[in-house]
């Protein structure tokens, strides 16, 4: 394999190597007359890796009442990413609690491990996988096995028999995984989880159910479309509120029962955005898991009702309903902002009070320019103007007896 360096470089990273193996190098120089002899070798080896593949073929068989015995073989040779040092062994009753061992690996073509102390007649379920320095790699479930029954007959000999169970089981749907809190900020919160028990079945996706504290679990409300090989996913534009959060697993035989309840706590910081944005966002996931069923927001829980007008006080209004399913918190959301009926109530009844005041006042108005007759005063007449004869007269009784120096004009028109 050759790769052509750019003259000015002077060191170089190769990247895509392989895990726990060896590597010779070697340099050459090229110009325009031709290409040099090589340079001297350089031997490197990469540093080992966790395990890429699981173990293969694992077995579990019934041996006796209150032992199993496990057989595998070890995962394919490119693989394996170095040199294999132990076994993990996890196993466990159904519904119980795992124990964990440690099982030194060999260069045998196929290990084996006896599980003993166990319970009789019951049901174990067994993880196995392999582990390098650098760590555990993926696991292999295997099918489920129960312990052979334990018979004891009442005989002078006291025999004790065994009784072969079948371990032959339909598949059964996934323990619950457990939910852990990574982080809160702002109004984003980060979850993760781990998985159980499979069933006997791959889990094929997660489902995340939430609510407000205060609301009751509905099982509708689920979000969907996680990946069985997802482990966590953050939900964003959460409204101020208490949360509760749970995880339910699912295989080809149903859903798990819910897993441990996360309660998430989101402070009070301005108005409240709308819940539709609120998406259950997972890092990494494809488009389904990044918008499961994103749940709609009523119109009529965000819009202000309209204050009457004098025109229509007297008109009935209809509510507005949003035909779109709601979440718990959607509807925590919309009871929020619903508003209380005295608000629409009191500016109702005063405006209602203001018109028939006005109607009033028009009427009392109206009856007032119907009943009241306005009669004109007479105006006074000025005295007629006296004739001229009977002017004559007064002016000659007046110069009548009278000083001529007096009344020389008057005196003179006589």
């Amino acid at each position: 394999m050759e790769d052509d360096i750019r003259p000015a470089l002077t060191q170089v990273t190769l990247i895509n190597m392989r895990p726990d193996q060896s590597y010779s190098l070697r340099l050459f120089a090229t110009n325009i007359v031709g290409r040099s002899a090589p340079s001297n070798v350089v031997t490197v080896t990469t540093p080992e890796a966790a395990p890429e593949g699981p173990p293969l073929d694992v077995q579990l068989e019934s041996l006796t009442p209150r032992s199993i015995k496990i057989t595998w073989k070890p995962p394919k040779t490119e693989l394996r990413n170095g040199l294999l040092g132990d076994y993990g062994l996890s196993y466990r009753e159904q519904f119980g609690r795992w124990h964990h061992l440690k099982v030194p690996a060999t260069a045998k073509d196929t290990e084996s491990f006896a599980l003993n102390n166990l319970r009789p007649a019951t049901q174990y379920y067994v993880i196995v996988r392999a582990s390098t320095s650098a760590g555990l790699g993926p696991p292999f479930i295997a099918p489920p096995c129960r312990t052979l029954i334990e018979v004891v007959t009442t005989s002078t000999s006291e025999t004790t028999t065994f009784r072969q169970s079948t371990t032959t089981l339909s598949p059964d749907p996934p323990d619950p995984p457990v939910l852990e809190l990574l982080e809160v900020k702002d109004k984003q919160v980060s979850l993760c989880w781990t998985a159980g028990f499979d069933g006997g079945v791959p889990i094929s996706s997660y489902e995340l159910e939430y609510k407000l504290e205060t609301a009751s679990w509905d099982s509708t409300q689920r979000f969907g479309g996680y990946g069985p090989n997802q482990t966590e996913t953050t939900l964003i534009e959460m409204l101020p509120g208490a949360y509760s959060v749970r995880l339910f697993a699912l295989n080809g035989a149903g859903s798990s029962a819910p897993s441990n309840v996360v309660t998430v706590t989101i402070a009070e910081k301005g108005h409240p955005k709308d819940l539709s944005t609120l998406v259950p966002h997972a890092t990494g996931t494809p488009a389904a898991a990044l918008t499961p069923t994103a749940t709609p927001t009523p119109s009529s829980a965000l819009t202000p009702t309209a204050r009457p007008t004098p025109s229509s006080a007297l008109t009935s209004t209809s509510t507005p309903t949003s035909s779109s399913t709601l979440t718990p918190a959607a509807v925590q959301v919309e009871k929020s902002h619903r508003l209380h009926p005295a608000v629409v109530a009191v500016p109702v009844l005063l405006v209602m009070v203001a018109v028939a005041l006005g109607v009033i006042w028009q009427v009392r108005r109206m009856k007032g320019r119907n009943g009241i007759l306005t009669i004109p005063q007479p105006q006074p007449q000025p005295p007629p103007p006296p004739s001229s004869s009977s002017s004559r007269d007064s002016l000659s009784d007046s110069c009548q007896g009278a000083d001529d120096r007096r009344h020389p004009l008057l005196c003179h028109i006589n």
